[in-house]
């Protein structure tokens, strides 16, 4: 190990320990920046003046500095007693892990303090996402990308609905790997779809759950994992982050207070919420006016089952044609249910499909429609043709989920199926500030002298071995390892 490796981290963070001259002109162009953060936060001010009052920001980010010295030098002292021999050091895995994580935590908060996407924010997230990687480098990771083959490990932080939708690619996930009592054990996952840039809309992505073990909350975990994530967004300029909320009853005070924790959680990364109408839906086929609906008839709709053995290869035709349209990846033909998935058929192809999946706990999930193009009958049929299996397959109790792609979608299933539940929720997004409101390195440093604090406190180096005698190593050494 280098001893100066974290002398090396300071100094990336090129905005410790700059000492700028107080002038006028800095004063006079302090208060002008000064002057339009507080412009721009004031309509958010108005309900939440605690949180945006500039010096308040300015001074809880000062004591974070202080905390990060502290961390460090707690770091420097474990490199000084590790002496690049981790093994012989018998320092236990946990101490050293958390030395660390307590560093790279306080980075993720001071990053922050404005927006963790652009400006000073960005450097301080990108110092955190740096240090993980470091410390994967040296010692071992503290984080790995969920696929297929560890998936398993981390099956208690993702839902089932996310599960096979992480095996496939269609969904990703970030797990964190952390030290009990001696053994690596997988402690919380963060589950996120990405979405590219289209013609409409920027790219972003949408974190769909985040999840630490109970045991360890509270020990910088999720920042850990919302870190590496507003990390990925902020390498592709102006990728938004969403996040959303259910509007719900709660059946304990349990409950409630994990949603609080969460709420609390967002509103840390800087995400602003508005309530919405959900693009998600549940439907209870029991509810549903079937007789109604039926009316109308199956048409020309039937059972993906009914297509016999090439049923396979007639729907992988039909994907393939279509250009893959749900969400760029299909499940494996066996994925989906036969019995409740309908399709019409029209010279001898696949014309229209709507596709579900069948959860273990006997929940549905609505994984593709695909109407043809002025086959508008087509999506009458498959919807009476998939309700009429259902009464034959499902259990009453059964619900159907799934997403609208569009708002003809969903008028279309409010017109033909009343009963359909649409959700209320809050969406957050984390904003990207406008270029004129990025704030750098040097005009924080600025902001801070303007109201007195100074920047000499942070070390620009680790300790070196002047700084103290082998008796004091000796000592320490002693202390750390108990």
């Amino acid at each position: 190990m280098e001893e100066n490796f974290y002398a090396e981290i300071m100094e990336n963070l090129s905005f410790y320990g700059k000492e700028p001259k107080p002038d006028k002109a800095v004063e006079k162009l302090a208060a002008e920046i000064r002057k339009e953060l507080e412009e721009t936060m004031e309509l958010y001010a108005e309900d939440h003046p605690e949180e945006f009052d500039l010096d308040e920001i300015l001074r809880f980010d000062d004591a974070l500095l202080e905390e990060l010295v502290d961390r460090v030098a707690y770091v420097n002292i474990l490199e000084k007693v590790i002496a690049g021999d981790y093994k012989a050091s018998k320092i236990p895995a946990e101490d050293v892990e958390r030395a660390y994580l307590n560093v790279i935590d306080t980075m993720f908060e001071l990053s922050k303090s404005i927006s963790p996407l652009a400006g000073f924010g960005k450097d301080r997230l990108d110092a955190g996402c740096e240090l993980l990687a470091s410390f994967a480098g040296i010692y071992w990771p503290l984080e790995t990308i969920i696929t297929s083959d560890n998936i398993e490990a981390f099956e208690d932080y993702i839902p089932g609905e996310y599960y096979d939708d992480v095996v496939m690619g269609r969904k990703h996930a970030i797990g964190a790997l952390r030290h009990i009592e001696g053994d690596v054990c997988a402690a919380g996952a963060i589950v996120y779809t990405i979405y590219e840039a289209s013609e409409y809309e920027p790219r972003s992505i949408t974190v769909n759950h985040i999840q630490v073990y109970e045991g360890m909350r509270g020990q910088g975990i999720g920042n850990s994992l919302m870190g590496r994530l507003a990390g990925l967004a902020a390498q592709q300029e102006e990728t938004l982050i969403f996040v959303d909320v259910p509007i719900r009853q709660y059946e304990n005070e349990k409950e409630r207070d994990e949603e609080a924790v969460l709420e609390n959680f967002l509103d840390g990364w800087g995400f602003s919420f508005a309530p919405v109408i959900s693009a998600d839906f549940a439907i209870k086929p029991s509810e549903c006016d079937t007789k109604k609906l039926l009316k109308f008839g199956r048409l020309d709709a039937v059972p993906l089952r009914e297509l016999g053995d090439d049923r396979a290869g007639l729907l992988g035709e039909f994907l393939n044609d279509t250009n893959n349209h749900m969400e760029g990846h299909v499940f494996p033909f066996e994925m989906y249910d036969q019995d409740v998935s309908s399709v019409v058929i029209a010279g001898g192809r696949i014309r229209s499909v709507l596709l579900f999946r069948r959860f273990e706990n006997g929940t549905y999930r609505c994984e593709g429609l695909r109407p043809a193009k002025n086959a508008g009958e087509d999506l009458l049929g498959l919807i009476a043709c998939s309700l009429e299996e259902w009464s034959a397959f499902g259990d009453e109790n059964d619900f159907v989920t799934g997403t609208f792609d569009s708002e003809e979608a969903m008028e279309t299933v409010r017109k033909f199926i009343p009963s359909a539940h649409v959700f209320l929720k809050f969406r957050g997004v984390m904003p990207w500030p406008d270029a004129d409101e990025v704030l750098t390195e040097e005009d924080w440093s600025r902001l801070r002298e303007a109201i007195g604090l100074s920047d000499d406190k942070i070390p620009a180096e680790g300790l070196d071995d002047d700084s103290m005698g082998k008796e004091e190593i000796k000592l320490i050494r002693e202390a750390v390892k108990g």
